[in-house]
Order: C-alpha cells, then sequence, then structure tokens
C-alpha cells in the first residue's frame, strides 16, 4: 500500500522518515539549508501547484527524497499509520 501525495506521486508508508509542518519547520536555519540543499540535489518532489503545507522526508536507503505538498501534517500521518 501506498499513501498518495497526489494522484501520480506514492511513497512506501514504511519508507516515511518524518512529516513537517512548513510554517513551523522552516524557521530554522537548518531547515532551511537541508530543504535548499534536496532543491540542488534534485531530490526535492513538488506535488501541488498550490502553496505546500507541508513537507515529507522519506525513501529507501541512500535515496532520501523531500515531498512538498498541499496536505496538512496531520491528514498524512493519519493516513501513513492507516497504511501500515
Amino acid at each position: 500500500m501506498k499513501l498518495y501525495l497526489n494522484d501520480e506521486v506514492g511513497i512506501d508508508p514504511k519508507a516515511i522518515v518524518g512529516i513537517f509542518d512548513m510554517d513551523s519547520a522552516t524557521v530554522g536555519e537548518a531547515t532551511k539549508k537541508f530543504l535548499s540543499a534536496r532543491e540542488k540535489g534534485g531530490s526535492l518532489s513538488i506535488t501541488t501547484a498550490d502553496i505546500p503545507v507541508s513537507f515529507l522526508v522519506g525513501g529507501e536507503r541512500g535515496s532520501i527524497k523531500v515531498y512538498l505538498t498541499r496536505n496538512a501534517p496531520k491528514v498524512l500521518a493519519r493516513r501513513a499509520k492507516r497504511g501500515l
């Protein structure tokens, strides 16, 4: 089973490292640097045309990816739990 972030992008719930709220998480300088590095490295995926509400970090060992999504963190966490 996959947790779908939009109509096309899905991730295995077991591969999720963390789900973060954009407003609170991006206040920290380390988070901004992390997201910037992922974007420059090509491992950041924008799954919405809207303003992202949260970001999800996940993937297999050695291929961690960041997904920006319009879904609220609580919604993603609830869906991920159901998939486990």
